[in-house]
């Protein structure tokens, strides 16, 4: 039987992490081994969701699952000894099943497939693929047209919410990772990290009400991430799209963010011609896989 557990000491910490960089040498994998670590001691991930399996007494496969407060998770696969990878794979829906959690997600470069293949075997399949794009410089922002404003979502965040939930339908941007959450979890979840109150807004147009909403979040002085934002079904297609992400921009560029990055879903074509209208270039390309607790 194959015995898995956490790394249970510094040195065992280091070694997993290591694994994680097989393709690196040297100076290069020292540093991103190091980085791996300041992760994990910043909380990134917990511990006990770090799991290793052991040959011969020594670490020999690791993988990361990290549940979250909004009943979701994201792993990281399995790395090291692949005759190890099925009983760890085990071991990770084990502990999202125990953790609760109703969705996990895994994202991969292109090229890195085959590193899905004992969690694919195991109940995550391939969903699309998740473009990282970015504008930079944010400055000059464009301009929102008069009659529209921006009502902070503390103001009422009941009311926030039922728009969150509300730009969920008919969304083309990972509809299958929607409505799988309670929203009260889900907002749980993107306050994380942020400030109180969150970078949150409701959108609001003269004769035409409360439309959509926009969440903002600060990586740090220099990058902030819009990390979503949509437009209430019965309001789409009239160009009100662009007046959000205007509007986020603005909203960046004011707290002093140089950047602004998004995510989208490949299959959103109406997304995609608005970001690259608005000068937002991809930087990165990954694949998507998700699991559903059933």
């Amino acid at each position: 039987m194959i015995a898995i557990a956490p790394p249970g000491t510094a040195a065992e910490r280091e070694a997993a992490a290591r694994l994680f960089f097989p393709s690196l040498m040297g100076d290069e994998l020292a540093g991103r081994t190091l980085g791996f670590l300041e992760r994990f001691e910043a909380g990134a991930f917990a511990l006990d969701g770090w799991l290793c399996a052991r040959s011969s007494g020594a670490i020999a496969a690791t993988a990361v699952v990290q549940p979250l407060p909004s009943g979701s998770a994201v792993v990281l696969p399995p790395h090291g000894d692949p005759s190890l990878f099925d009983a760890l794979a085990e071991s990770m829906l084990a502990q999202l099943r125990s953790a609760g959690c109703h969705q996990a997600a895994l994202f991969l470069d292109p090229g890195c497939e085959w590193q899905a293949d004992p969690l694919v075997a195991n109940g995550f399949r391939f969903v699309t693929e998740i473009q990282t794009r970015r504008r930079e410089p944010l400055e000059p922002a464009p301009d929102i047209p008069e009659g529209f404003r921006l009502i902070p979502a503390q103001c009422d965040m009941q009311l926030f919410g039922k728009l969150l939930e509300r730009t969920y339908e008919g969304t083309l941007d990972v509809p299958e990772s929607r409505h799988v959450r309670p929203i009260k979890d889900v907002l749980a979840a993107a306050k994380l990290g942020q400030p109180e109150p969150p970078h949150w807004w409701i959108l609001n147009g003269a004769g035409v009400g409360n439309i959509g909403i926009i969440q903002l979040a600060m990586v740090d002085g220099v990058v902030a991430e819009l990390s979503y934002f949509g437009i209430i079904p019965e309001m789409r297609n009239r160009g009100l799209g662009a007046i959000a992400l205007a509007a986020a921009m603005r909203e960046a560029a004011r707290s002093g963010s140089k950047m602004l990055s998004l995510c989208a879903d490949v299959r959103n074509a109406p997304a995609l011609r608005l970001y690259d209208a608005s000068l937002f270039r991809t930087i990165q390309i990954q694949r998507l896989y998700l699991w559903h607790y059933s």
